[in-house]
């Protein structure tokens, strides 16, 4: 459980991804927001320079807020993605966000909610040398308060399809097994 009390949480973008951030990628989460949650950020990469770079939030609406730069780092690419979903109602949400070419997909709770596009530059890049905030934008007084179960941010597209048959599926899936979590 995040809480305000906690304080942000930050790693090197660098140890997250090596060589490059996926020009094509899936983010997928199993979350539930605290009760009264308009509006507030999941995560939030950030360039060496502190430049916003990739921001997802959540509450009314979903969010994905999206910058790359060319090659020469002079010119900047931004698009902001809204999604029309509100997952503020103090219930557990899976979400997958898929970023694959020239659009962005999210699939709500299994059901494929939207495909929005984002023309981005096909050779824009996402700077590295920066960091990855999990619960808050660095100037943003708001922390992310609720539950977290399962964030991701994987190389391949396709596994926000996925999100309900492997990383999150049901508790009550026929075929899945807690036989380790009995209290016998």
């Amino acid at each position: 459980r995040l809480a305000e009390e906690q304080g942000p949480m930050g790693v090197n973008t660098r140890q997250l991804f090596p060589t490059a951030f996926p020009r094509d990628f899936s983010l997928i989460t199993s979350l539930r927001l605290a009760p009264n949650t308009s509006s507030v950020t999941l995560l939030a990469l950030y360039s060496d320079t502190g430049t916003e770079q990739l921001v997802f939030s959540v509450g009314d609406n979903v969010t994905l807020y999206y910058q790359d730069s060319d090659d020469d780092q002079d010119s900047l690419n931004s698009f902001n993605v809204t999604f029309n979903v509100n997952i503020n109602d103090n219930t557990w949400h899976r979400l997958g966000l898929s970023v694959k070419g020239d659009s962005a997909t999210l699939l709500v709770d299994c059901e494929l909610t939207f495909s929005q596009p984002l023309p981005r530059n096909p050779s824009g890049t996402i700077n590295i040398d920066g960091v990855l905030f999990y619960g808050q934008q660095i100037l943003d007084e708001t922390y992310y308060q609720g539950d977290v179960e399962l964030l991701m941010i994987g190389p391949v597209p396709d596994s926000a399809y996925t999100l309900c048959d492997r990383e999150a599926r049901d508790c009550d899936d026929a075929d899945f097994d807690d036989s380790d979590n009995t209290d016998d």
